[in-house]
């Protein structure tokens, strides 16, 4: 009877593995205790408050939560919004006023007086016409039907090209021209 003789290939398959994984621990340590460290010189409140870090609202009774527009862009383009004259040359009216530019994404979007379901529609905006934010959103947000999609949002105060100011809901509109789906007219 003949022999078998072992091979030595196995034995070599898992030096190799062991070896890229040692080479990959030594590479990738170093990195992530560089970033934890940056995160911890850019956020230093968090090192020690456990409760800031894992932004858990029930941890602390005195937690304020705010409402706000999810998935905002991190470099947004504020555009000019012209006014009317209506005093003198150094009068408040003719100061420039800068505004973020927002689009309509729901065509046929109510423009209101108060930022309620309840308050008058005044104007429609068509589809992709652009407006201005004016710094003011509701602190509460309101669920509405789209159609085939709920949307929680808050309200948004706007002014359009043509000067007229009111409310709109919040899912209406967004930073860039985009329609949203399945949403009825």
């Amino acid at each position: 009877m003949s022999k078998k003789k072992k091979s030595v290939l196995p034995g070599i398959e898992v030096l190799i593995i062991l070896v890229f994984f040692i080479s990959f621990l030594i590479f990738a340590v170093p990195r992530c205790n560089k970033k934890k460290l940056d995160y911890q010189n850019q956020f230093p409140e968090n090192v020690n408050n456990p409760t800031a870090a894992n932004n858990d609202p029930l941890a602390t009774a005195d937690t304020i939560i705010v409402a706000t527009p999810a998935a905002t862009p991190p470099a947004v383009a504020t555009t000019p919004v012209p006014t009317l004259p209506q005093g003198g040359r150094n009068s408040a009216a003719n100061a420039t006023t800068y505004a973020t530019r927002l689009y309509v994404t729901i065509d046929g979007l109510n423009v209101r007086t108060g930022p309620s379901l309840d308050s008058t529609a005044i104007s429609k905006l068509a589809l992709y016409e652009e407006v201005y934010f004016l710094n003011e959103i509701t602190p509460f947000t309101q669920q509405i039907s789209l159609g085939a999609e709920m949307a929680n949002e808050p309200w948004v105060k706007i002014k359009s090209r043509s000067g007229l100011e009111g409310w709109v809901y919040g899912a209406g509109v967004y930073y860039y021209k985009r329609k949203r789906d399945g949403v009825e007219e």
